[in-house]
C-alpha cells in the first residue's frame, strides 16, 4: 500500500525470476538499477518479495547517507520510528535515503512502513524479503539492509542504522555525520530504554540496571586512567548497539561488511574496525531511545536478555563485565601497548600475559595497535574473560572503586576522569538537543530509579 502520487511500488506477481521481473523495468533507485536490489536479496540468501521505491530518483552521485533499518513484526512501532528518523534537523532531506527493510513479518509492518513513507519528504526504499529459516534473524537482516544502502550512497558515504523499535532523537543523523566528517570512522551512540515502558518494568531489572552500570561506569572510570584513549576522551559511554551505529562507507568495504552473525554482529562489525586500524568514537550525544519490552522480536536482544533476569535474578552478566583484577589487567596492559613506540616497548607491556613465543614476536613486529591488540585478547590465557553473577557485583565494585580511587591518588593526569563516577542509572547527554529530549522522555525513569 503507498500514495500513487509520492511512491512508486512494485509486486512481483510470483516469487520466481525475480532478477528478470524487476530487470523488465526501466526506473532507477539513484545509481542502482531495481534488478540489482533481487540480486544483492539473492546473494545473501533471500527472495524480494515487494518493494515500495522512492518517489524520485536520488543525486546522480548517489546519496550522502544511507540510514538502514531491519524489521520484524514491528507494525506496532515502525511508525513512530519513522516520524523520528523524518524529524532529523539540520540535514538536506534529498541527501539522505531511508532503508527499511522488513524480512519475515507476520503482521502489516510493510504496509505501516510503507504508508508512512509516503507521505514523507525524506527518500525511502521499503522492502520485504524472505529469508531462510537459518538466515532470519536481526544480524543478517541488518547486513541486507545496510548493503543495500551501501550500494545507493556516494563512495564516500555514510551508512546508519538503528532499530524498528527504536526513537532517535532530532540531532541524531546530524552528530553521527559531523562526527564521521571529523575524520572517525564509525560512531557508537548512546541507547537508553524508552521510558514510557521501563516505568512498568519490574524493580528487580530497575536495581540491576543501576548495579550493572555503575559498575561499567567504574570500569571505564578507572579504564581512562590506565589506558586514555585520545579517540574516545572521558565520559563516555562503552556501549555498541544496532541501535545507534555508524560507519562511512569507505571503512564498511574495507572491513568486508556487516558480519554473517545471528546476535551481535554490531560488536562484531566494530572489533573488525579496530583491527583495522579504524577511528571508532563512543559519543554521549548521539542518543536513541530503544524499547524493552519483555517480548521481543529479535532472539538474542534487549528482550531476551531483560527476560532472562526475571527468570533467573543471579543469571550471568554481560560478557563485557569482568572482575575487578580483570578490568586492571587487560587496561593496563593495553594502555602499555598502545603507548609502547619499540618492539623492546611493546615486548614488556606484555611480558605478563603468558604469550606464546611466537606471538610475541608477532606483536613485537606489528605497527597496527588493533591488530595487535585482537591477536594479544585471542590468545592469552591470562585475558580469557571471566563472566560473575550480579550478587558478586557489589563486591567486585567495591574493589573497582578502591583501584579507581588508588590510581586517582598516584596520578593526576589531564587526560583522566574527574573524581566523580556517575552513580544514576543512565548516563547524560552532551548535545543540547539530545539533552532536552531524553530529560523530557527520561524524568519520571530516573525519579524511579533514585528511589
Amino acid at each position: 500500500m503507498c500514495h500513487p502520487n509520492r511512491a512508486q511500488c512494485w509486486t512481483p506477481p510470483e516469487p520466481t525470476n525475480l532478477i528478470e521481473q524487476i530487470g523488465a523495468r526501466p526506473r532507477t533507485i539513484g545509481r542502482l538499477a531495481p534488478h540489482t536490489l533481487s540480486a544483492i536479496a539473492w546473494a545473501a540468501g533471500a527472495t524480494l518479495v515487494r518493494a515500495m521505491l522512492p518517489s524520485r530518483a536520488g543525486p546522480a552521485g548517489g546519496y550522502g547517507a544511507a540510514i538502514c533499518i531491519p524489521a520484524r513484526d514491528e507494525a506496532a512501532r515502525i511508525g513512530s520510528c519513522i516520524d523520528a528518523l523524518s524529524a532529523q534537523r539540520a540535514i538536506r532531506r534529498d541527501q539522505v535515503l531511508l532503508v527499511l527493510l522488513v524480512n519475515n513479518s507476520r503482521d502489516s509492518s510493510y504496509e505501516v512502513a510503507a504508508r508512512r513513507a509516503a507521505a514523507l519528504s525524506t527518500p525511502c526504499l521499503v522492502l520485504e524479503a524472505s529469508l531462510p529459516a537459518r538466515h532470519a534473524n536481526a544480524g543478517q537482516a541488518r547486513r541486507l539492509a545496510m548493503d543495500v544502502g551501501l550500494r545507493l550512497i556516494r563512495p564516500h558515504g555514510a551508512i546508519l542504522t538503528t532499530d524498528a523499535d527504536s526513537w532517535p532523537a532530532p540531532d541524531w543523523l546530524r552528530i553521527n555525520l559531523d562526527l564521521l566528517a571529523s575524520g572517525y570512522d564509525a560512531v557508537c551512540g548512546l541507547v537508553r530504554p524508552d521510558p514510557h515502558e521501563a516505568l512498568e518494568l519490574p524493580e528487580v531489572i530497575h536495581a540491576r540496571w543501576a548495579l550493572e552500570w555503575r559498575y561499567m561506569q567504574t570500569a571505564l572510570a578507572l579504564e581512562a586512567r590506565l589506558d586514555p584513549d585520545p579517540d574516545n576522551p572521558w565520559p563516555r559511554h562503552g556501549l555498541t548497539a544496532g541501535a545507534s551505529l555508524a560507519v562511512s562507507a569507505g571503512a564498511y568495504r574495507a572491513v568486508g561488511g556487516l558480519p554473517r552473525l545471528k546476535v551481535g554482529e554490531d560488536r562484531a562489525l566494530v572489533q573488525a574496525l579496530l583491527r583495522d586500524a579504524r577511528k571508532v568514537r563512543h559519543s554521549n550525544d548521539a542518543l536513541v531511545l530503544t524499547s524493552c519490552r519483555l517480548r521481543g522480536r529479535a532472539a538474542g536482544g534487549v528482550a531476551d536478555g531483560l527476560a532472562g533476569w526475571l527468570a533467573d535474578p543471579d543469571c550471568w552478566c554481560d560478557p563485557q563485565i569482568e572482575p575487578a583484577d580483570a578490568v586492571w589487567l587487560r587496561a593496563a596492559a593495553r594502555g602499555g601497548l598502545r603507548r609502547a613506540a619499540t618492539p623492546r616497548a611493546r615486548r614488556d607491556a606484555v611480558a605478563s600475559l603468558a604469550l606464546a613465543p611466537l606471538v610475541r614476536a608477532r606483536i613485537e613486529r606489528s605497527r597496527n595497535f588493533g591488530a595487535a591488540w585482537d591477536l594479544i585478547e585471542r590468545t592469552s590465557p591470562r585475558l580469557v574473560r571471566r563472566q560473575i553473577r550480579p550478587s558478586a557485583l557489589p563486591d567486585e565494585l567495591a574493589r573497582l572503586e578502591q583501584m579507581l580511587s588508588t590510581r586517582m591518588d598516584q596520578s593526576a593526569s589531564a587526560s583522566a576522569p574527574s573524581e566523580q563516577v556517575d552513580t544514576v542509572v543512565l548516563p547524560p547527554q552532551g548535545s543540547a538537543a539530545g539533552r532536552r529530549f531524553g530529560e523530557r522522555c527520561n524524568e519520571q525513569l530516573c525519579r524511579r530509579v533514585a528511589r
